[in-house]
């Protein structure tokens, strides 16, 4: 099989697949289909080095489902955090994964959705949650009040 003559459909359900092996993840990421790409970006096998490299991709889809992942790599976390999609950066504020420093960065974002999956994370730091307390938010403060 290779990913430029199966049908979408076929490449689609091997994406979706939660017994897709890795290696063929990494081959169906390469793919010209950005519902094939987000599909992979959103599997919980998909190797890191293919997540690093998706976290790049020209679709928002794909780096938004990459961002969510569980399993991406915290630098690739960390380089979409600098993103200009706001819903990429709430993508990474809402991946459990997510680093602390990474978390701190985003805590300062001009979208308050990004915010408050900061201030709802379990891995952001206490300073960070009293500095939320004070957001001009009141969808934020609330939550940062709740972790404090």
């Amino acid at each position: 099989m290779t990913t430029t003559t199966s049908s979408l459909s076929n490449r689609l359900h091997l994406a979706l697949n939660p017994s897709t092996p890795a290696d063929t993840l990494a081959r169906l990421a390469s793919d010209r289909s950005t519902d094939v790409r987000a599909a992979v970006a959103h599997h919980p096998s998909t190797p890191a080095v293919t997540l690093a490299r998706l976290a790049s991709d020209r679709s928002t889809r794909v780096r938004c489902s990459v961002a969510l992942n569980p399993t991406t790599p915290s630098a690739a976390l960390a380089r979409l955090a600098s993103s200009q999609g706001e819903s990429i950066r709430r993508a990474i504020a809402s991946n459990p994964s997510t680093p602390a420093d990474t978390l701190t960065l985003l805590a300062s974002d001009g979208y308050w959705c990004t915010r408050h999956a900061v201030a709802s994370h379990h891995s952001t730091l206490h300073a960070v949650l009293a500095m939320l307390a004070g957001d001009g938010d009141e969808w934020v403060r609330s939550a940062a009040a709740r972790r404090i």
